[in-house]
C-alpha cells in the first residue's frame, strides 16, 4: 500500500465522475489494485488487480454493500473492470491499468490517462440509452410513447436531445391537463394517421353529454361527424374494429 496512484484530471470528464459512491469505489479500486503481480493463498494476482470481497470493499470505503454491489456493476458495465466471484473471494481486475498508471520510465513523455471514455454515438443514441420513461410516465402512456419515439425514427425524424426533453415535459403537462389514456390515444391517433407530429388538439376532443331528444342507438348516444371520425381514428391505432 505504499506510493503513489496517478490520476488525469480528464476524470473530472468521466461518466461516472458525478456518481459519487461509483467514483469514490473506482478510486478506492485504483488505490487498492496491485503495482505488481503478487502470490496471495497460492494464487497468483496479477498487476493491476486483487482479491476482496463486498464486505471489505464496503468497510475500507465506507459505502454500504449495496451501494459496492451496484457501483461495481456500473464499472463493469462501461468496462472500467472485471470481476471474478467464488465462494472465498472476489478478484477485481482494472481492465486497463497500464493506461491509467504508466510506469515511472513514462511520466514526463506519456501522462497517465483517465478511464477510457466510451466511442461517441448519435446524439439520439446516446438519448435513448439515458431514457428511463418508466420514471416518468406509467401505462399506457409510457408505451405509447416509446413507440412514438421509434416511429419518429423509421420516418428519419428521429428527435435530439433538447427536442427531446421539450416533448416529454410536453407530455407530462398533457397527462396532468387530460390524463394518461386520453394521452396515450392521441399519441397512437398521430401515428396510424401518419403525421409528422402528435395533433395536440385532438386531446381535446371529447363527445358532448347528449341532450334529452338525442337519438340513442346500441345503447350510446349518436355522435356527429367528426366525432364518430376522432372514434374510428382511435379504435383503428388500437387495432379495434
Amino acid at each position: 500500500m505504499n506510493g503513489h496512484i496517478k490520476l488525469h484530471r480528464a476524470l473530472t470528464e468521466w461518466g461516472w465522475y458525478k456518481d459519487l459512491p461509483t467514483c469514490k469505489l473506482w478510486l478506492h479500486v485504483l488505490l487498492r489494485a496491485n503495482y505488481k503481480a503478487c502470490e496471495w493463498k497460492g494464487i497468483e494476482i496479477p498487476r493491476g488487480a486483487f482479491a476482496t470481497s463486498y464486505a471489505e470493499l464496503a468497510a475500507e470505503s465506507g459505502l454500504s454493500v449495496q451501494q459496492v454491489r451496484t457501483a461495481l456493476g456500473k464499472l463493469k458495465k462501461t468496462g472500467e473492470i472485471t470481476v471474478e466471484t467464488n465462494r472465498h473471494y472476489t478478484v477485481i481486475t482494472v481492465s486497463k491499468y497500464d493506461e491509467y498508471q504508466s510506469c515511472e520510465r513514462d511520466e514526463v513523455t506519456t501522462p497517465a490517462k483517465c478511464p477510457p471514455k466510451s466511442k461517441s454515438k448519435p446524439k439520439t443514441q446516446e438519448a435513448d440509452k439515458k431514457l428511463d420513461l418508466t420514471e416518468r410516465f406509467s401505462e399506457p402512456v409510457c408505451s405509447a410513447v416509446q413507440d412514438w419515439i421509434r416511429y419518429k425514427k423509421e420516418r428519419r425524424d428521429a428527435y435530439e436531445p433538447t427536442g427531446l426533453r421539450n416533448l416529454l415535459t410536453m407530455i407530462e403537462n398533457r397527462v396532468k391537463q387530460h390524463g394518461e389514456q386520453a394521452v396515450a390515444e392521441v399519441i397512437r391517433l398521430s401515428m396510424s394517421q401518419g403525421w409528422k407530429g402528435i395533433i395536440w388538439d385532438r386531446i381535446g376532443d371529447k363527445p358532448k353529454k347528449p341532450k334529452a331528444d338525442t337519438p340513442m342507438f346500441d345503447g350510446a348516444p349518436a355522435a356527429n361527424d367528426w366525432e364518430n371520425e376522432w372514434a374510428a381514428r382511435v379504435k383503428a391505432s388500437r387495432g379495434e374494429r
